[in-house]
């Protein structure tokens, strides 16, 4: 009986910390008109943003917006990683790779396809954010919570069921 207790206190306490999370960093960059525009959640305005070759130089810098932007135009066609300090224990951290730079430096024959470009990357953009927010929402949490909704309602219905039975 001591054991069976002790064991069920133990449960009890360490069941609050499953759902304790660090904080999560989400990070993504694309390159368009030799332009790299990236977006960092959670935001931190005005966090300085440093871009930072393979073998460690510096190749400049940059801000977020209040919405956790940056925009930098390469000079360099690198593997270029980005970092930005967030504050409270976050560092984000992202590569464009030496090939995005390169294939989006190249001189567009036709303004149309530029124009289609930045078109597409707009739409796109806020859909990354939405699918990255989304892909880390849902978790194991969600699914046990949803099981427990389930088996509440049938537990609820078997009580009213066993009121209803007349007594033998």
């Amino acid at each position: 009986m001591r054991k069976r207790l002790s064991l069920l206190l133990a449960a009890a306490l360490l069941l609050p910390t499953i759902g304790a999370k660090a904080g999560e960093v989400m990070a993504f960059a694309s390159t368009v008109n030799g332009v790299i525009r990236g977006d960092i959640e959670p935001a931190a305005p005005g966090a300085v943003v440093t871009v930072t070759a393979p073998d460690g130089t510096v190749l400049g810098e940059t801000a977020m917006d209040e919405d956790g932007a940056f925009t930098f135009t390469p000079t360099r066609t690198v593997d270029h990683t980005f970092a930005a300090n967030l504050g409270e224990g976050l560092v984000a951290r992202l590569t464009v790779p030496a090939e995005d730079i390169a294939a989006a430096a190249a001189p567009a024959p036709e303004d149309l396809r530029v124009l289609i470009a930045e078109a597409v990357e707009a739409q796109v953009r806020p859909l990354r954010r939405d699918l990255l927010a989304y892909k880390d929402s849902v978790g194991l949490m969600d699914a046990l919570g949803g099981l427990g909704y389930i088996f509440g309602i049938f537990g609820v219905a078997a009580w009213i069921m066993s009121r209803r039975r007349p007594a033998a």
